[in-house]
């Protein structure tokens, strides 16, 4: 819905905006714009830096330099006519006090006018923490010229400066703490069972998505965002300190659990808690990989006399090398298994040179028929299974 109020110069300046000819002499120009030789914009700050717990005064004015009167978009109804933010180095913006935010999908849009000649100015301070963060901090002032409502994205004259804050906290960097949350074995075995096949697979019939273990036939448009979710984490940097990194895995598609939150202490990059910690379920076993026929399938073993003839075959000095064992439904401890729906009993399963035939067969193969897999043959079996890998949780 759009609403329209044109609004005198008067009423502008006792409900929005003070008009004053110039800046005083506690502010220092940053950044002035134009539009259409119609605007002139200008941000004005108290300083060009800022140490942690200081106050920053800013000040930004819009000025119509022609006679005629000058429509703008105000995005809510009680917004000002300017938009001011402090960008962070990370984390969401911040709004200086009185802070008004932007509200593009407010229901209602409103358009007003700035007199020929006059000028609107707004000013705000940002009273920053002592647990401010130290880096590059930029301040954002924004002006929507014209009535917008119908433009596909919104068009702004924007306004900005760059300054640094110091005698804050240094944090390590989200790069190099996102480099070593990814190489957690938890996280790794949380996206193997919520990407790719583990999440989503074509069909011959259509396309399957897999929702908490359960996969149901879906149109393509839910397939594809099925891919699309939990590549990335949700980042966040608390504002207390001791400062901390929060990395949120989460996805709606996959096996349960859904959601994986990894804790950094942002000052020393020490990785402080996971949870669920996928990895701590395993200890106590061993997770073999094998690979059948161009595919690959894990075993998680606790039977202390498998786990024997499994490092004896890794070192060549068995050829018992069948893994057989009951079938379960699942992705198995710590989603070992994923992207396959099952696993094999950790405890029950054994290291064979000979097997009988109906249990044979590709991962693929189970998956596909996984309700007869489970209900009438109860085993897998794969007869030509080469191990590739042992990782030892015990």
């Amino acid at each position: 819905m759009k609403m329209r109020i044109v609004i005198t110069t008067s009423f502008i300046l006792t409900l929005l905006a003070i008009v004053l000819p110039g800046c005083t002499s506690d502010y220092h120009l940053a950044d002035h714009q134009t539009w259409g030789g119609k605007l002139v914009m200008e941000l004005w700050t108290t300083g060009d830096d800022i140490e942690a717990g200081d106050t920053l005064g800013i000040r930004a004015t819009v000025e119509n330099v022609t006679k005629d009167e000058i429509e703008y978009t105000a995005w809510n109804v009680g917004d000002p006519p300017i938009y001011i933010r402090v960008i962070p180095p990370y984390g969401e913006p911040i709004e200086p006090l009185p802070g008004v935010g932007l509200h593009t999908s407010a229901p209602t849009v409103i358009t007003e006018e700035l007199g020929g000649t006059d000028r609107i100015k707004r000013t705000v301070k940002w009273e920053s923490s002592k647990a401010a963060i130290n880096g590059t901090y930029q301040i954002e002032a924004r002006f929507y010229p014209g009535d917008q409502t119908n433009l596909p994205a919104a068009e702004p004259i924007l306004v900005t400066q760059r300054l640094e804050m110091t005698d804050g906290v240094d944090v390590v960097n989200q790069d190099t703490v996102a480099a070593k949350v990814e190489e957690l074995t938890s996280v790794r075995l949380w996206e193997r069972a919520h990407t790719g096949t583990a999440v989503a697979r074509a069909e011959k019939e259509g396309y399957q998505v897999n929702m908490s273990g359960e996969w149901q036939t879906v149109d393509e448009d839910t397939y594809q965002e099925a891919f699309q979710l939990g590549q990335e984490p949700a980042w966040q940097l608390t504002d207390e300190i001791p400062k901390q990194w929060i990395a949120r895995y989460h996805s709606k598609y996959g096996f349960e659990p859904l959601e994986l939150t990894v804790t950094v202490d942002a000052q020393t990059n020490e990785i402080e808690s996971v949870s669920p910690d996928l990895a701590a379920e395993m200890e106590g076993g061993i997770l073999a990989t094998f690979e059948v026929q161009g595919s690959s399938f894990r075993v998680f073993v606790t039977n202390p006399n498998t786990i024997d003839s499994l490092f004896a075959l890794q070192r060549g000095e068995s050829s018992s090398s069948i893994p057989n064992g009951p079938l379960l439904e699942g992705p198995g401890t710590g989603l070992h298994n994923a992207p396959w729906s099952w696993h094999l009993d950790p405890e029950g399963i054994t290291m064979a040179d000979f097997t009988i035939e109906v249990c044979d067969g590709t991962p693929e193969f189970v998956e596909s028929d996984l309700d007869y897999w489970l209900d009438t043959v109860g085993q897998y079996c794969p007869w030509s299974a080469q191990l590739v890998e042992i990782k030892d949780y015990r």
